[in-house]
């Protein structure tokens, strides 16, 4: 990826933290060539010297260092009035997922593994900086509306600021699940996909992923935390991020389900709770294997029959509700052609002008006989919710993903 800073704005200050004098050469010399200005600094005391002489818009952290470590530079900066809100990215030879967790733990927005790949350094950098743009000018925004309200009559104003407010919150909230959701998805000479996000004028918490795992598989996940709106939104944020981690360093659904929920329980303290169903398909025979958090089981389209069917099996806790909970694998093997379709409850609440539901049997009824591409699929199953929806507005998010073994 071959990013820049972006032209018409003061170049982004990026403070490098590591105490290898050659990895900060590497790192200044590579950003700088983007246009960043770069400050780079040996130590945990320099750094936070440093930022506090001049906060930067985002620090690059090395974990291993003498004296202070990642962990206590982070957490100071996070603990800092002034400091707490710039975007840190932890940039490490430390791969054990506790270790990220804990990065996340203090505070990180992001992690990166030594060796590095600076086209990925580069990505997250851009995507960060955007992001805390994007919460910079909502405050400036806000503080801008509060000023109004001490001029103006209250009821005008509050109705005013709600509506400004909730516009930014839509605009932050709609930019992080777009940098977030895959821009492409992988192709494997065994399987295809496709996937569709349709948000809602209100945002909410859908979110699909595929990951990479070890030994020639793939990971395949689709969910949707409760609630709306940017807290939604970063609560996916999250959740992806601990799905990415897992599914690299376990074998199972279950297993990896298991983890991410036990992570989630000691993090989502009020009643914040996610539903999900995740997958693996070994990329080279067709064999697949499900896991449900709560979430609707997905439907197999056998190509051969044209007859639709959910896949059977058992339903565990939606995530975060209960500390160990366990879950279940169903492994299957698939014939040339057949389909699986994952979905969120968006697709089959979706109402029309009368109020009815889209419902599980006219979904059935979209995929059934279906005989193609997964694009095909997909699009097709879109378009029958909004036929049947017409001008009605959409109250959900709408998203699925469909896996073909070719």
């Amino acid at each position: 990826m071959s990013g820049h800073v972006e032209t018409g704005r003061k170049p982004a200050n990026i403070l490098i933290v590591d105490d290898t004098p050659a990895n900060l050469q590497v790192l200044s010399g590579m950003l700088e060539d983007r246009g960043y200005v770069t400050r780079p600094v040996t130590n945990g005391k320099m750094a936070l010297q440093a930022a506090q002489n001049d906060p930067p818009d985002l620090i690059l952290l090395d974990i291993i260092m003498p004296g202070m470590d990642g962990y206590e530079v982070c957490a100071r900066l996070k603990a800092d009035e002034k400091l707490k809100d710039i975007p840190v990215i932890f940039i490490s030879a430390l791969t054990e997922t506790l270790d990220k967790v804990k990065g996340f733990g203090v505070g990180a927005a992001d992690y990166v593994t030594k060796p590095f790949q600076f086209e990925e350094v580069q990505a997250r950098v851009e995507t960060h900086l955007k992001l805390r743009r994007l919460q910079v000018e909502l405050e400036r925004h806000d503080h801008h509306l509060q000023e109004l309200v001490e001029e103006q009559k209250a009821l005008m104003l509050e109705q005013l600021r709600e509506q400004a407010r909730h516009e930014a919150e839509l605009n932050v909230a709609c930019e992080m699940q777009k940098r977030f959701l895959p821009s492409e998805l992988p192709k494997y000479p065994r399987w295809e996909f496709a996937a569709r996000y349709v948000p809602t004028l209100v945002v909410a918490g859908d979110f699909y992923d595929i990951v990479p795992m070890s030994g020639a598989r793939t990971c395949i996940v689709l969910g949707d935390v409760c609630g709306k709106g940017v807290p939604a939104a970063l609560q996916m944020t999250r959740i992806m991020s601990y799905f990415r981690i897992v599914a690299q360093t376990h074998d199972t659904p279950d297993g990896i389900m298991g983890f991410v929920n036990n992570l989630l329980v000691t993090e989502w303290s009020d009643d914040t709770f996610a539903t999900a169903a995740l997958c693996v398909v070994d990329n080279e025979e067709p064999l697949i294997s499900f896991c449900s958090a709560g979430h609707m089981a997905p439907y197999l389209l056998r190509e051969s029959t044209g007859v639709v069917e959910p896949v059977p099996l058992e339903n565990g806790f939606p995530l975060s509700v209960e500390a160990g909970a366990s879950f279940q694998t169903t492994h299957l093997q698939a014939n040339a052609g057949d389909a699986f379709i994952l979905y969120t409850d968006g697709v089959t609440e979706a109402r029309n002008a009368q109020g009815d539901l889209f419902s599980d049997a006219r979904l059935r009824d979209a995929i059934h006989g279906h005989r193609g591409s997964a694009e095909s699929l997909a699009q097709k199953i879109v378009e029958a919710v909004q036929r049947f929806s017409g001008n009605n507005v959409q109250a959900d998010d709408l998203s699925l993903m469909v896996i073909r073994c070719t």
